[in-house]
């Protein structure tokens, strides 16, 4: 005789697997569509707050700069892609309320994303929070072009990306992912438990 207890196990630890899998995998295609929304709006021109170009003399200064902050003690390491190779035409730098796009490095922004203008450069600064785990703070400092009103035109793109935010033009995404996976797999396995728990009472019957 067939052990039945064996293919009752198997078939629960397959629905289990496809259980925990099935979330996973639609979660993570949400956040690439998502993040794939914001890359095409801001392709598109929809939401700019700034945009401006450096040339290759900035962004080989900017680099160096950058390397050498990096190695200060409390500063956190720029996540920007310094190693894109600037042409003739320049490097282009693109700002909006939730994305930032330095060359071909595209980089989408928590909702807890904060400006700080300094001359000749700018620093965005966000913090990404895990379920599990210390909190992942994420540093971007990006050149600003070299021109005679340089320093003011830092203060003045922070002050417009505030102004965008204050106005509405806010992420796509108002919760952080880290809040996003708390909320949605707490309430499925919530809600898985409570099925699991109907289906037990429902067999044993009255």
């Amino acid at each position: 005789m067939p052990n039945e207890s064996v293919g009752h196990g198997l078939h629960l630890a397959l629905m289990l697997t496809g259980m925990v899998c099935g979330p996973i995998s639609a979660v993570w295609m949400l956040m690439s569509w998502s993040d794939g929304k914001k890359y095409r709006r801001l392709k598109s021109g929809v939401g700019i707050v700034a945009r401006w170009t450096v040339d290759a003399a900035r962004w080989e200064w900017f680099r160096g700069e950058s390397k050498e902050w990096d190695k200060r003690p409390g500063v956190g390491a720029n996540l920007v892609n310094l190693d894109q190779t600037c042409g003739p035409a320049g490097l282009e730098i693109v700002l909006t309320g939730d994305a930032l796009l330095v060359g071909k490095h595209f980089v989408s922004f928590e909702p807890n994303v904060a400006f700080r203008a300094y001359p000749g450069w700018i620093d965005i600064h966000f913090t990404i929070v895990k379920p599990k785990g210390p909190a992942m703070p994420v540093n971007l400092r990006i050149p600003l072009a070299p021109s005679p009103g340089s320093d003011a035109l830092g203060a003045r793109i922070v002050e417009t990306f505030r102004a965008a935010r204050a106005a509405g033009n806010k992420p796509f995404m108002v919760f952080s992912k880290a809040q996003f996976l708390l909320i949605f797999f707490g309430g499925f396995f919530g809600l898985t438990g409570l099925a699991i728990a109907l289906s037990y009472l429902l067999k044993r019957g009255p």
